[in-house]
């Protein structure tokens, strides 16, 4: 049991998750600190609110698509709670004590945004983790700290670098664990081999992109 009592809400971005959104939200209703779950259909074209609803999460829609980062951004600002834990939509092996972990460090006060990162089998990954930029889109923080990421940098997939920049420079502790077995469904298996591909390697532009704009910006 968790030693402090605060509540979270849960907001998961979503686009095209129908085969996995009920088992991320089913898992997220088991945690005593969670009494609220956001999905944000984020443009979808399958069943993917319709199945949210169904399994007990606030739909809230967007469309047409906006991308990862404003998908984020209607939850903060729907979400009733003063703290928030982001979660992928279509999370493998995904279990109540995962949604403990990530939630407990900044129930506790230890970190102010603390992340779960998915497990790697290649040996040596997870022994770097704690030393790599943390990419995760499964993390518990404030409000307060959701807003420090300046609107400019609200975008896409830049939006995880741009949490933890913005975090950092404000002084905030942030943290990461990685969890062996914890996954997700990888692009190509999700939209077909060359779509997949598509969209992993614009999601790494972005990520690259955004380590260059801190930079400058700053």
């Amino acid at each position: 049991m968790l030693s402090n009592m605060r509540n979270f809400s849960v907001i998961i971005p979503a686009f095209n998750e129908a085969r996995t959104i009920k088992g991320v939200i089913e898992v997220a209703k088991k945690c005593d600190y969670v009494d609220e779950i956001i999905v944000v259909d984020d443009g979808s074209s399958d069943e993917t609110g319709t199945i949210a609803t169904g399994a007990g999460a606030r739909v809230i829609t967007l469309s047409p698509n906006r991308g990862k980062a404003q998908a984020m951004d209607a939850g903060v600002k729907a979400a009733k709670n003063d703290y928030i834990c982001f979660l992928d939509a279509d999370l493998k092996n995904f279990s109540i004590e995962i949604l403990n972990n990530i939630i407990a460090p900044v129930v506790d006060g230890r970190y102010d945004m603390f992340a779960v990162i998915f497990g790697r089998s290649i040996w040596g990954i997870n022994w770097l983790t704690p030393h790599l930029p943390i990419i995760s889109g499964n993390r518990a923080l404030s409000k307060e700290t959701w807003n420090l990421v300046p609107e400019k940098f609200k975008v896409k997939f830049q939006i995880e670098i741009a949490l933890n920049y913005s975090a950092k420079r404000a002084g905030k502790k942030i943290g990461a664990i990685s969890w062996p077995g914890f996954s997700h469904a990888i692009k190509e298996k999700k939209y077909g081999l060359w779509r997949g591909l598509y969209r992993r390697v614009k999601m790494i532009w972005d990520i690259i992109w955004i380590f260059a704009r801190v930079r400058i910006e700053k």
